[in-house]
């Protein structure tokens, strides 16, 4: 038997000793969870730095041009930025270089008018 092996196996054997039988699937559940919270964290980070990496990408100003508003917001899933920004692609509204907030305003100035303001229209388009 390796050394590593050994140690695995009393380490196991001391949790067994200390925790008890019955506790042993709760520490398992509570390290399962564990686990999942730092992979979704390691994920999260991995999607930031990748937007970091790549601004042409970017679609919000950075956080020291945003508004106070924006900072004050609660901090929402990633879901919901990319559900702004395809409606607004949708509506043929830019956002590069727009804050959240110019983003919604600019969807419902252009859902209660009717088109985006000129210069905003897609390339391609016009």
């Amino acid at each position: 038997m390796d050394v590593l092996q050994l140690v695995i196996i009393g380490v196991i054997l001391v949790v067994i000793v200390i925790a008890g039988p019955k506790k042993i699937p709760e520490l398992a559940r509570a390290l399962g969870g564990a686990k999942k919270e730092f992979d979704t964290a390691k994920t999260e980070l991995k999607n930031v730095a990748n937007m970091i990496e790549s601004p042409s990408t970017m679609v919000f100003a950075p956080a020291e041009t945003a508004p106070p508003q924006a900072e004050a917001t609660t901090q929402s899933g990633a879901g919901d930025d990319q559900l702004l920004v395809e409606t607004a692609q949708k509506m043929g509204i830019r956002t590069q270089g727009m804050t959240k907030e110019q983003v919604r305003e600019e969807i419902v100035r252009v859902a209660q008018k009717g088109q985006p303001k000129s210069g905003d229209a897609p390339a391609g388009t016009a």
